[in-house]
């Protein structure tokens, strides 16, 4: 009877030991899964902080082009002012010297 007993406990015991070998197993499956999964997000996050990044770069680029061609236009504007003024100025010579001219004859 104590031989049938000790029999049913390390019966028991093998059963047990069993259940939680596969609970284990299954733990580590879904560890396994999880560590996956958290891989797959941080490539996922990596290449769309990548794709911002080069979309920034583009607009910050583009910006950047579109300052050099507004201090091109303000530079030839003033140009274009200067040479303006110079030649209201020559223009002014000019009518005065007819008037003095008239004036003479």
């Amino acid at each position: 009877a104590e031989l049938r007993e000790a029999s049913r406990k390390a019966t028991e015991q093998e059963a047990d030991l069993n259940r939680i070998l596969s609970e284990k197993k299954i733990q580590e499956a879904e560890g396994a899964s999880l560590r996956a999964d958290v891989m797959r997000l941080k490539e996922e996050l990596t290449a769309e902080r990548n794709a911002l990044g080069e979309e920034a770069s583009k607009k910050d680029l583009a910006l950047r082009e579109i300052s050099l061609k507004v201090a091109a236009l303000e530079g030839q504007l003033k140009a274009a002012e200067a040479a303006n003024a110079a030649s209201v100025v020559r223009l002014d010579e000019q009518a005065k010297m007819s008037a003095a001219d008239l004036a003479a004859c």
